[in-house]
């Protein structure tokens, strides 16, 4: 099983607010999110093994003050976990294929999107330098294609803007380059585009880039690796080409991070669409 911030914050929903020593305010539904991404990291603490005990005291109060409360309502339990669910923020593996597919059907396999034939489009981010930078990240993905209505086919193009929001104030340990040579606060992140669709003619900013192709979730998986300032922004830009089944029917499933990916969309010249990426959307226009 995994269990995300949203997921932790969602079980404060059904214990209550939790008292632990050290902090300065009980952590409630109000506040834990932010906790668990983002105040674990101030200079609190003397380094990262300080930071990462303290954490398992929380997580581990958390636990006790759950497992001591009665569950009269299983309703109850379910509509506090319902967007934490939706958000990709709870999964569940079992051996059992009867029930994993279950899993899946409810959501809660943490599996992708199967491939099909309509458009699918979504991208996934990993830090590739040792620090926790990730916290402080922001992607937003721009889709404007045309489909032609007769024969399926589409052009266009995609971007994902990647922006360092990294505050002055956070510690070295926290966003330090290592040996890499990087300034401290600086991001390297490998981002992978997934489509079903030739991407060609990547750059950065506008200047031409190296990708790497591979197959994946039953689509392409373009790699591109991308260095950010801190305070700054780079655009990934690739054109667009392929062919879908008719009617046309784009869906973006939800990627679970901090900071939920947004979206403009925009098909045929029609008014754009913007999405928050809290949950896996679809538009058939």
């Amino acid at each position: 099983m995994r269990l995300g911030p949203r997921a932790l914050t969602s079980l404060l929903a059904v214990s209550g607010p939790v008292t632990v020593p050290g902090l300065d305010e009980p952590l409630d539904v109000s506040n834990a999110f932010e906790f668990f991404t983002r105040d674990q990291y101030d200079d609190a603490f003397t380094g990262n093994d300080a930071r990462i005990d303290f954490l398992g005291r929380v997580v581990e109060r958390v636990v006790r003050t759950l497992t001591a409360t009665s569950l009269t309502d299983p309703r109850a339990f379910g509509t506090a976990f319902s967007d934490a669910i939706a958000a990709g923020d709870v999964a569940v593996w079992s051996a059992d294929a009867d029930e994993q597919a279950v899993l899946a059907a409810v959501r809660l396999s943490g599996g992708a999107a199967p491939a099909d034939d309509g458009d699918t489009l979504f991208v996934t981010q990993h830090n590739l330098l040792p620090n926790k930078i990730d916290s402080w990240s922001r992607r937003h993905v721009t889709y404007d294609v045309d489909v032609d209505d007769t024969t399926g086919t589409i052009a266009g193009t995609v971007s994902v803007a990647l922006t360092n929001d990294a505050p002055a104030s956070a510690p070295e340990y926290l966003v330090g380059t290592g040996s890499t040579g990087l300034r401290v606060g600086m991001m390297r992140e490998l981002i992978t585009i997934y489509s079903p669709h030739e991407l060609s003619n990547f750059r950065i900013d506008g200047e031409p880039v190296e990708v790497l192709l591979q197959e994946e979730l039953g689509r392409h998986a373009y790699q591109v690796r991308v260095e950010v300032a801190r305070g700054e922004q780079a655009t990934i830009t690739a054109d667009v080409a392929g062919s879908v089944a008719l009617p046309y029917r784009l869906t973006m499933p939800v990627i679970p991070a901090v900071n939920f990916d947004t979206a403009t969309v925009t098909i045929d010249d029609r008014d754009p669409i913007e999405w928050t990426l809290d949950r896996t959307r679809t538009v058939t226009p």
